[in-house]
């Protein structure tokens, strides 16, 4: 049987194979080592923790039903400030029709004269006929 050439550099691939996992270990960090090592003692869990799950958005939903509050009708920072500009601005326009309304109202009434006595003059009275 032949043998199989060797390198000039006389060394094996295997060599080279743990040379080259050795240099990418060595960018890991301490935790992510010994959480790659079989022998580590190192807990394995595969789901978060209780307190990682109750600190989620489920989690703040369920806790909102509980409360009777209904999760569809709570807005966020953002939608709130939205909501709350839009009726700042609906009431301001309300207020300017209404400022509107009550200036022609006046204008109107100084352009019949401006005071009552002029008002009343113009009132039906049945002994005229």
């Amino acid at each position: 049987m032949a043998t199989p050439a060797q390198n000039g550099d006389n060394t094996s691939t295997s060599d080279q194979e743990a040379t080259s996992e050795n240099r990418a270990v060595a960018t890991l960090s301490a935790e992510t080592k010994a959480m790659l090592d079989p022998l580590s003692q190192l807990p394995f869990v595969p789901w978060p923790s209780q307190e990682v799950i109750r600190m989620g958005a489920l989690a703040a939903i369920q806790g909102m039903l509980e409360d009777g509050t209904d999760p569809t009708t709570v807005l966020s920072a953002e939608e709130q400030e939205a909501a709350d500009k839009r009726r700042a601005e609906e009431e301001e326009r309300l207020q300017a029709e209404q400022e509107e309304r009550e200036r022609r109202r006046r204008e109107d009434w100084a352009a019949r004269g401006g005071n009552r006595a002029a008002m009343t003059e113009d009132v039906f009275d049945p002994d005229e006929l």
